[in-house]
């Protein structure tokens, strides 16, 4: 059996008859999700999307590379040929530096004093045009040379590159006073906070339940020193109004709205099925690349 099984799939009956030449290539690697999708890059729209996630057997374990190529391997649309591949992933070591304190040549020390980083760490940067900052990561090497066997020509960033462009997006869409961006996946919550057009903090909290979303962002809001009664919290990723994670919030956020769906591309009307909110990190890697 293989340590993922399929969580989600949406498939446009157009994506097994386009030219793979004419489609982008996205996929995001999570802590237990593996997530890709495909956008028709003539029509900007967003053909393909599949979530697989790891089973009750492999929770907390790292997969062995023999798992992914064999998730891999059966997937016809991730064994094409694309002139352009995205990959995501979101590990434990990253920060954000503004631009006008970056210096390329001092890249890994940025991480190194922060993080005590494992030997076999590839480290890079992401530069976040949103922000004028740039996201230092450490990557395994391993994982890293396994998708550049996959896919020579792949670009990575990390997941939280992605979260905050599409943040970004939204708030310059609708800008307000003051906006918290909270975006939930599996085992963590990414929170986004925008003061006027400002991004001004950034973080991750890992989570299991409830009570520790409702903390962390509470947490947030004060350490900002944010007016809770002026902040509006927008909501992506996986929740929804019937969740019991919503309803607690709703007691303390009087504020509260749901991401509408990135208006910078467009969606297959299978897609469109889907929540607006749900899988923005995913759709936010074609902004990173």
């Amino acid at each position: 059996m293989n340590a993922y099984i399929l969580n989600d799939r949406i498939l446009d009956p157009v994506a097994g008859h386009i030219s793979s030449h004419f489609c982008q290539l996205i996929i995001l690697i999570d802590t237990d999700h593996i997530q890709y999708g495909l956008l028709d890059s003539d029509r900007n729209k967003f053909i393909a999307l599949a979530d697989f996630k790891l089973n009750n057997d492999h929770t907390g374990q790292k997969p062995s590379f023999s798992h992914l190529e064999e998730l891999f391997n059966g997937e016809e649309l991730l064994n094409r040929k694309y002139p352009s591949v995205l990959i995501g992933m979101n590990t434990f070591y990253h920060t954000l530096v503004p631009s006008p304190l970056f210096d390329q040549e001092h890249t890994s020390n940025y991480l190194e004093f922060n993080f005590r980083l494992p030997e076999n760490t590839h480290v890079q940067s992401d530069r976040v045009e949103e922000i004028d900052a740039y996201n230092i990561v450490g990557f395994d090497k391993d994982f890293v040379d396994f998708f550049k066997r996959k896919y020579s020509n792949a670009a990575l960033v990390h997941g939280s590159t992605a979260v905050i462009k599409a943040a970004g997006q939204h708030h310059k869409q609708s800008p307000v006073a003051s906006r918290l961006f909270l975006h939930v996946r599996s085992g963590f919550i990414d929170l986004v906070l925008f003061e006027g057009k400002k991004l001004v903090l950034f973080n991750s909290f890992p989570y299991s339940t409830k009570e520790d979303v409702l903390y962390f962002t509470l947490y947030t809001v004060e350490h900002a020193s944010v007016d809770l009664n002026k902040l509006n919290l927008s909501l992506s990723g996986f929740i929804d109004e019937a969740s019991d994670t919503y309803q607690l919030l709703a007691q303390y956020f009087g504020k509260m709205t749901f991401a509408d769906r990135l208006d910078a591309f467009n969606y297959s009307a299978l897609l469109e099925q889907l929540p607006a909110w749900r899988y923005q990190d995913l759709f936010a890697l074609v902004l990173c690349g």
